[in-house]
């Protein structure tokens, strides 16, 4: 979601890579996400995010790369993305 707020509505992207580490385990409660973009390189852009448990413990780590498409339509389907 970091990633998607930065981007105009109905910008169509992909998922390049997502590393996960799972850092503690959770059996109950609430867990909460904080998320950043880290870096932007043209259409690629990379975030983190990791998740706490109640007790403010980071359980869970993400690395992402996504790549925003280059164009308005899909492929095939000559529908605009969004509609």
């Amino acid at each position: 979601m970091a990633i998607k707020s930065l981007l105009t509505p109905w910008t169509h992207f992909a998922t390049v890579s997502l590393e996960t580490e799972f850092l503690y385990p959770v059996k109950r409660g609430i867990v909460t996400a904080k998320a950043a973009v880290t870096e932007q390189d043209g259409r690629i852009l990379k975030g983190q995010a990791i998740i706490h448990n109640e007790a403010g413990r980071p359980v869970l780590e993400l690395s992402s790369t996504f790549k925003i498409a280059r164009e308005k339509t899909i492929r095939g389907r000559g529908v605009p993305l969004g509609s």
